[in-house]
């Protein structure tokens, strides 16, 4: 199905011959077939609030064709895990720790210590120093107390991003589903921000339609002889519950009438970078990949059922997210399958860092000593790679989900933990 292309608003305003031969042949037999060959092109979407049946795959009522297409010319990942709230799923995707080893807390992110611990190394630095070429697009929610915490201090080339958990979509007015209970200052004043500074004059324009409109600029502009990762954090489906009418009113009036057009969206700009990839004769090296932060968001239109529970709960519902894995780099056989095996989103870490590095043998890249110098936690994630192109069974038999202290100033909730294998949630 072809993608829909729009006329988006600008808003206000890389004797020795034989030794490389045997070089060349190592590399080849010590990492699987499917990684010795080349190095991808990333594309990683994060959808926000998303739940089990936001999406078409899981209910035949959305309109999500073009990733309804991704999935079946893909790898559908049956048990992908997050947290069950958004900063602490980006801190662990980024950081490839589970949460409970790098952030739990939904902090204001202009505090020094909110997001992840800038001894921590995150994996697109990685992918910078091994020759990729980087950026950012959507949110960010991982920190912004000093240069070093934004996303051009933490390993891409350039970023059109908002720091916040959420915003008003058409003002970029910062604090989302909050301006409605908080009166007070805190929450206001525009969060939209261009490399290192602010994005004087793009806000004004539904944030999805900024945020394609910059995918598809990095994508054009792409020398397509180099390496790119594209990762795009988009905003829907996020309160405040808000999309172009059309998109409302491809559904009959109900319930939840906005945020399946908020999908139908994101399913759109979706398809218009995919779009891009292929006219861009990238596609056949690209892998996508696609997953939620956490659950549906159960009272602002979010659906997790048939799972039990939604974002904010430890229950299937809130932690286990819709994904998948897609594009020309998927191993053609396995085009149209789905694996069951536990991912995590930490261990995409390891995975990208070890398809980054192509022949598998730049150890160097799995490793993080900047955080074991610092007294940090390591990486726990582990490499999904295997699993996904049917060589391993999953290396991950556990996740551990959460564990909260009790709250400071009261007695309740008392110190909770949450824990999944595949015989127990306990």
């Amino acid at each position: 199905m072809r993608a829909q292309f729009w006329a988006l608003p600008f808003g206000s305003c890389w004797l020795l011959v034989s030794f490389s031969l045997l070089f060349a042949a190592w590399a080849s037999a010590s990492a699987p077939a499917s990684i010795a060959a080349r190095r991808p092109h990333i594309v990683f979407f994060l959808a926000d609030d998303v739940g089990w049946s936001n999406v078409g795959w899981n209910n035949d009522r959305l309109i999500t064709p073009h990733m309804n297409n991704l999935v079946k010319e893909g790898v559908l990942l049956q048990r992908h895990y997050a947290y069950k709230f958004c900063s602490p799923s980006r801190s662990s995707l980024l950081s490839g720790r589970l949460p409970i080893h790098v952030n739990q807390e939904n902090s204001a992110t202009e505090q020094r210590f909110a997001g992840i611990p800038l001894g921590m190394t995150l994996w697109p630095e990685k992918l910078q120093a091994l020759g990729y070429r980087t950026h950012q697009v959507g949110k960010w929610h991982v920190g912004m107390a000093t240069p070093a915490h934004v996303p051009t201090g933490r390993g891409f080339d350039s970023s059109l991003t908002y720091f916040n958990f959420g915003e008003d979509h058409y003002t970029q007015i910062r604090g989302g589903a909050a301006l409605s209970t908080n009166t007070g200052q805190a929450c206001k004043g525009v969060d939209l921000w261009k490399n290192d500074r602010p994005a004087y004059g793009l806000n004004g324009t539904y944030g999805g339609f900024l945020f394609t409109r910059e995918s598809l600029n990095v994508i054009e502009q792409h020398n397509v002889s180099e390496p790119l990762l594209l990762f795009v954090a988009w905003q829907n489906n996020h309160p405040p519950l808000q999309v172009p009418r059309a998109y409302i009113e491809r559904y009959p009036p109900g319930e939840r009438t906005i945020i399946n057009g908020m999908t139908t969206f994101l399913d759109e700009a979706i398809g218009n970078v995919t779009a891009a990839l292929m006219r861009r004769g990238m596609w056949n090296d690209t892998l996508v990949i696609f997953c939620g932060d956490n659950g549906g968001y159960i009272g602002s239109g979010g659906d997790s059922s048939p799972l039990r529970g939604g974002k904010f709960s430890d229950f299937e519902g809130g932690v286990r997210v819709p994904a998948f894995v897609a594009g020309g780099f998927v191993p053609p056989q396995r085009r149209g399958t789905a694996v069951d095996g536990y991912i995590h989103l930490a261990d995409w870490y390891p995975t990208l860092t070890r398809l980054a590095s192509a022949s598998g043998a730049m150890r160097a890249c799995h490793g993080d000593p900047r955080a074991v110098a610092a007294g940090l936690p390591g990486l726990d994630g582990v490499d999904a790679w295997g699993l996904i192109v049917g060589e391993e069974e999953s290396a991950r038999k556990e996740v551990p989900l959460s564990i909260l202290p009790p709250a400071a100033a009261r007695l309740w909730p008392p110190r909770t933990a949450a824990y999944r294998d595949p015989n127990y949630f306990v």
